[in-house]
């Protein structure tokens, strides 16, 4: 009865629809309500107002060539953006931007192919404070960076044991993989640059972080078994298998410590991190995102209508939802929420997608 109160509700107000921000929108994040931050095929990076999109160049105080680096433009990887993630608290943003080992430096000559790496930098989110933080290669599932949850400290990978400058990776590719110059570190202090250590943290063949809390599941490119961690404290936390005849895929994090599950045909599953599944709701149920108060954006009808509000994943009971007429046809799309809760940015980044950037006004 609630559902069919919401349609005839809306049925008699303007229907909210997807704004066009940006086109050629590659990897982007959210910084603040009003503000979007992306990177284009070429590296360049714009901010885009929200809802005018209207557009600016976006520059970090950190420049490659004034650090010794080379970008031979039009080459692969030569200024591409491999990752963009923004802090918890909006106040940092990093980026791994591709580079070039000039010649002038002597490597091995196995190490030739790998003079192209990328830069890890993290700064402030109008890019002043700039700073080199790692170096790494594309590897293992990565890079992947990601802050924790108090936004003190940068986690990820790969992050390579030598001094992320010129002369830093031409001695590491000297000295080989196996006589780092620096010990080995897997997280980086955000305050004062320091390189520390989180004990088995196991996140060299990629993770899944949940955005809202510093659990993450473990990457093994096999979505039958499951296993989670934390930024925090490293380690295992909790493993699950799936059983004979289910379906195992991770449809994504709902609650700060739980992800939905496909589950067994006629039903999704709930999926603690310390191992536990408890049935949810009916497989016709999917799931978009989940905002920043704790409300979720999914639908009841296999995706013919959308809706915003709260939800009980494990008992299916719905409060205080809306439907958001027009999100049905942005189902392929990835649901980037905003902080105050109040809109979604719709995203198909470029170059696998089309690189349209869209923003929703959650009705």
């Amino acid at each position: 009865m609630e559902f069919l109160a919401c349609l005839a509700t809306l049925a008699a107000a303007p229907a909210p629809h997807p704004v066009l921000l940006a086109e050629g929108a590659g990897l982007t994040v959210a910084l603040s309500d009003t503000t979007v931050l992306y990177a284009d095929e070429q590296g360049s990076f714009f901010t885009v107002s929200i809802p005018s999109g209207e557009k600016s160049a976006w520059q970090p105080s950190w420049r490659p060539d004034e650090d010794g680096w080379q970008i031979r433009r039009g080459s692969y990887g030569d200024g591409m953006v491999f990752a963009l993630s923004v802090s918890p608290d909006r106040g940092h943003v990093v980026y791994a931007q591709g580079v070039w080992l000039p010649d002038r430096y002597d490597v091995p000559e196995a190490a030739e192919a790998i003079r192209g790496c990328f830069v890890v930098v993290v700064c402030d989110t109008d890019g002043r404070h700039a700073f080199p933080a790692a170096l790494g290669i594309e590897v293992g599932g990565g890079p992947e960076y990601d802050f924790t949850s108090d936004s003190r400290l940068l986690v990820g990978q790969p992050f390579f044991p030598c001094p992320p400058t010129p002369e830093g990776y031409a001695e590491y590719l000297e000295l080989g993989w196996d006589n780092p110059r620096i010990a080995e570190f897997n997280c980086v202090d955000i305050a004062t640059g320091e390189h520390g250590v989180i004990p088995d943290l196991n996140v060299g063949d990629g993770y899944w972080k949940c955005p809202f809390s510093d659990y993450f599941r473990i990457e093994n490119n096999w979505y039958e078994e499951h296993e989670f961690s934390s930024f925090q404290t490293g380690g295992l936390l909790g493993s699950y298998s799936v059983p004979e005849g289910s379906s195992g895929g991770i449809l994504g994090w709902i609650l700060p410590d739980a992800v939905l599950l496909e589950g067994d045909g006629e039903h999704r599953e709930v999926l603690f991190v310390d191992g536990r599944a408890l049935e949810g709701p009916a497989s016709s149920w999917d799931f978009f995102c989940r905002m920043p108060d704790g409300t979720s954006v999914f639908t009841m009808d296999g995706g013919r209508t959308v809706m915003h509000g709260t939800v009980d994943w494990t008992t299916g009971s719905v409060s205080g939802a809306v439907p958001c007429p027009g999100l049905e046809d942005c189902l392929e799309s990835s649901f980037i929420p905003l902080p105050g809760s109040g809109g979604v940015l719709l995203h198909s980044p470029a170059p696998w997608g089309t690189g349209l950037l869209y923003f929703y006004d959650l009705p």
